[in-house]
């Protein structure tokens, strides 16, 4: 398997465990039939799901330690019911909230990754969805 997607798979694990997300279906985008699995999260879980995305990464840098690098680039997108309403207990902003909150600056027990960031996010509009986007930098020493 790819960096990439381990590392992905990592990222959506620590969002699984996450007390504040519990009842949210988290996965992979390996780019299969993403409407379908959304849709079925959602009637499963009559929730929101999070669905996370390797973006691609940047050149490899220096890092504080002066060790190459690469940034990994992922989104993290939440997908809730077009209503604004509680979603078995949470709005679709407040698991957008724990999911920032659970990734950003998390230090990792692995040897793939160094750092992470939440670097932005915002709200991406849909005729289907209520959909969030987070954007991350993952840091991974060469």
């Amino acid at each position: 398997m790819s960096k990439a997607l381990d590392i992905a798979d990592l990222l959506a694990g620590r969002l699984q465990a996450a007390a504040a997300l519990q009842g949210v279906d988290v996965f992979v985008d390996r780019q299969k039939n993403l409407p379908s699995k959304v849709a079925g999260s959602i009637g499963k879980f009559s929730a929101a799901c999070i669905a996370i995305l390797y973006d691609g990464f940047s050149n490899p840098d220096a890092s504080r330690s002066g060790r190459p690098t690469v940034t990994r680039r992922f989104t993290v997108s939440i997908f809730a019911k077009p209503v604004l309403s509680s979603l078995g207990g949470k709005f679709a902003d407040d698991v957008l909230e724990a999911a920032a909150e659970t990734l950003h600056n998390w230090e990792p027990t692995t040897t793939l990754f160094s750092e992470i960031r939440v670097t932005g996010g915002d709200y991406r509009p849909d005729a289907t969805w209520l959909i969030y986007d987070i954007d991350l930098e993952v840091i991974s020493k060469l």
